[in-house]
């Protein structure tokens, strides 16, 4: 009902032809699967969302925000929306790069312990695609992905139905592919020194305006690639 509201406060002197109509029920049809994919059963309560957050790095202050904070005991899971197609992957972050999901819990790590960082994506190409298997393959596309705490991933998501990457198998043990996709007490101590090693780089750099052009390459691309000026 609330969807409804916002959506006829905003185009209320609007005149809309049938095809606009049939456009904005579809996206708020997609905008309550959304709602409704993320309404699964978990210990981690919502905390907040675009929840501000900060952090005095030397004299030089941090600051952040969240789209989505769940946190369960001393655990804090975060979530991030993207509207693009983005794959969770830490191995840019030793180059200083792709640093966004780490550096949400460099914000928290000394509040919290690590409970999960994740991407979800909520726009796929064809929002209005009306096939049969649209559900199913809305369901596949909203699956959180990115990296978990196995001690408490079954907090989480109870039927490790929402987090890809996740498995655990009949002995009762999770898959070779879940370890892939998972941080460990020691693995966040590293990438967290890591985290702190380049962000006291960039400062420095920053207070000295070194500012050089030279991009990084990372699996044989650049920034380059979607500058107008290459």
């Amino acid at each position: 009902e609330d969807i409804d509201c916002l959506t006829n406060e905003f185009f209320k002197d609007i005149n809309l032809d049938s095809k606009m109509l049939y456009y904005i029920n579809r996206m708020k049809k997609y905008i309550l699967s959304i709602r409704e994919f993320n309404n699964f059963e978990s210990d981690f309560e919502l905390f907040g969302k675009e929840v501000k957050v900060s952090r005095m790095v030397d004299d030089s202050l941090l600051v952040g925000k969240i789209d989505k904070l769940l946190t369960y005991k001393d655990y804090a899971c975060v979530l991030d929306y993207k509207t693009g197609n983005v794959a969770a992957d830490l191995k840019p972050v030793y180059y200083g790069l792709k640093m966004q999901l780490p550096m949400y819990m460099y914000f928290l790590h000394d509040e919290y312990h690590f409970g999960g960082i994740y991407y979800q994506m909520v726009l796929p190409k064809n929002p209005f695609d009306d096939s049969k298997d649209e559900e199913a393959s809305m369901n596949q596309f909203m699956r959180w992905q990115g990296f978990s705490n196995l001690d408490v991933v079954c907090n989480l998501d109870h039927g490790l139905s929402h987090i890809k990457g996740i498995k655990i198998k009949k002995d009762g043990n999770f898959d070779s592919n879940s370890f892939k996709n998972s941080l460990d007490d020691k693995k966040m101590l590293l990438l967290m020194n890591k985290m702190d090693e380049k962000i006291k780089e960039s400062i420095k750099n920053i207070k000295a305006g070194l500012f050089s052009i030279s991009p990084k390459e990372y699996e044989k691309k650049t920034p380059c690639n979607f500058c107008d000026f290459k």
